[in-house]
This record gives C-alpha cells, structure tokens and sequence, in this order.
C-alpha cells in the first residue's frame, strides 16, 4: 500500500514540478525544457523502481 502512495505522491511532484518551471522560466524555453527532460527521466526511473519492488514483492509471494 505505501508503494502505491509513493507513486501518488511523485505524480503530483511531478506535475507541480513541471508546471512551476513553466512559469519560472515562460521567456527562456530551453532552461525549462532542460529541467523538465530531467525531471522526467528522474520521474520514469522512480516509477519503474517502484513497479520491480512491486513485482518483486508479488513473485516471493507465489514462491512461498
């Protein structure tokens, strides 16, 4: 269940994120890309860990 919580929680950083840097930087376009590319990355290797605990978690259980 904290998984899950976990994967609420970054999606809405990552929205808040996203969108701050948007209207932190309207007039450079690069700097905000930049940041947003990296924040994504961040954002899909956070998810993907979470998705091998998750498996992880399941596979131990059937091996039991």
């Amino acid at each position: 269940e904290s998984i899950i919580i976990g994967i609420f929680i970054s999606i809405i950083t990552y929205a808040i994120a996203k969108d701050g840097f948007r209207i932190l930087y309207p007039q450079d376009l690069r700097i905000s890309f930049v940041l947003t590319f990296i924040l994504e990355s961040l954002f899909v290797t956070v998810i993907s860990y979470f998705i091998k605990i998750m498996i992880g978690k399941v596979f131990k259980k059937t091996v039991e």
